[in-house]
């Protein structure tokens, strides 16, 4: 670890700011200045984001309609991801179809950024959400939502449902 890294290290996140004999200090990404025991560093698990480069990973989760060509879902996200210049192409984008969700097919999407880049990552990760939002309106490829089905049983005897609605009512709702 060196003066300058990105660390986790005792559930702080940021940047290490000193190296002292009895602590280290980092200045969170909310410009805190945390000062933590050595012994800590000695027990506990510390995670050095930029030890060896400033690349980082980022995964996101996309749902696409079950009524969706998942083929041309991944074809759009991935030539989103490759004409978005602050992801790397080297390693490259991956877009993959990854499960059968309740309500969408997901999609798991990788890319690779700059840690320490001109743009941070919530706003390429923001940028590359929109990107694939618009995408998706454009090309009429649906992004679902869960969806639930209400049933309403009448009790024997007519009884309300604990709603003030009387069963006749509740059934005329829809």
């Amino acid at each position: 670890m060196r003066v300058g890294d990105i660390v986790t290290l005792s559930g702080h996140e940021g940047e290490v700011m000193r190296i002292g004999f009895r602590s280290i200090t980092i200045r969170t990404f909310d410009k805190q200045e945390v000062f933590i025991p050595n012994g800590s560093l000695i027990s506990g698990e510390l995670v050095n984001w930029t030890r060896s480069d400033d690349i980082l990973r980022t995964v996101l989760s996309v749902g696409i309609g079950y009524q969706d060509d998942p083929d041309r879902a991944i074809v759009l996200v991935r030539e989103i991801l490759v004409g978005y210049a602050l992801v790397l192409s080297t390693p490259g984008p991956l877009v993959a179809l990854w499960e059968f969700g309740d309500s969408a097919i997901l999609l798991r999407v990788e890319y690779y950024v700059h840690f320490l880049g001109q743009v941070g990552r919530t706003q390429v990760r923001s940028e590359v959400n929109r990107r694939i939002w618009y995408g998706f309106q454009a090309a009429g490829i649906s992004i679902p939502f869960p969806q639930r089905d209400l049933h309403v049983y009448p009790t024997p005897g007519g009884e309300t449902l604990g709603l003030s609605v009387p069963v006749a009512a509740a059934r005329s709702v829809g």
